[in-house]
């Protein structure tokens, strides 16, 4: 008996176990204060919730309002994320975004060096590799990776601003009653400018193409000038 062990079945959940009929009165009323309940469940959005639901509204209402799949626990099966993996990403797959997010992190928390950074990559790897699920293989991420790190800090690190916010979680409300948030990379406050950088580790192409008006990436911009100037963190007048 659930009642017994804390958990409560609503009548009709009951009913229906015990192959009864619900008043139809009744069965309208359950209905709405279950879609209630899993709309104020949706507290705030994200810029990726926004892309998600552009992309289809379907997705974003079953998972990210009624929350259904995670509910449920459903969840696809390897091949489906292989082909998922490979449509949307890069050969390096989705989670060698996770091993230069963390690095470049370390970088700026620690003010690491070369060598020290290519450690933290190596770390990294080694406890997200069971996450790796496209053709390219942990050693060639690992080369990859190494390739890119010295690049960044032949090119970008020595110059790049020092005074820094970093996965710095910003939450603002448009009009009174419209919550936003976000978590941004990396925020720079050079002199009278602040900078956002996010990190992406895609081709120069598709990066050109998603820049363009109303791409992914030149939303997330827009979403995240809105959202830093609305945020009561940060006095962004005059800048």
């Amino acid at each position: 008996d659930d009642r017994n062990h804390g958990v409560y079945a609503c009548d009709y959940c009951t009913m229906a176990v015990q192959n009864e009929k619900a008043e139809e009165g009744n069965l309208k009323a359950i209905e709405m204060a279950t879609l209630q309940q899993a709309r104020n469940n949706f507290k705030s959005l994200s810029v990726s919730n926004l892309n998600r639901f552009l992309n289809c509204h379907q997705s974003f209402y079953f998972d990210n309002v009624l929350q259904l799949t995670e509910t449920a626990g459903l969840t696809g099966d390897k091949d489906a994320k292989k082909v998922k993996a490979k449509t949307n990403h890069a050969p390096t797959g989705p989670v060698f975004g996770t091993f230069v997010h963390e690095t470049m992190q370390a970088i700026y928390e620690q003010n690491l060096g070369l060598d020290k950074a290519l450690e933290v990559f190596d770390d990294s790897l080694s406890r997200h590799v069971q996450e790796i699920i496209d053709t390219m293989g942990a050693k060639e991420l690992k080369v990859r990776g190494h390739k890119l790190l010295e690049n960044v800090f032949e090119s970008y690190i020595p110059n790049s601003c020092k005074e820094v916010k970093l996965e710095k979680r910003l939450s603002a409300t448009l009009d009174g009653k419209y919550p936003i948030n976000g978590i941004l990379d990396k925020i720079e406050f050079d002199d009278d400018v602040i900078r956002i950088v996010d990190y992406k580790t895609g081709s120069t192409e598709n990066a050109a193409n998603e820049l363009e008006k109303g791409n992914d990436y030149w939303r997330q911009a827009a979403y995240y000038n809105i959202l830093i100037q609305e945020s009561s963190d940060f006095d962004t007048k005059g800048k």
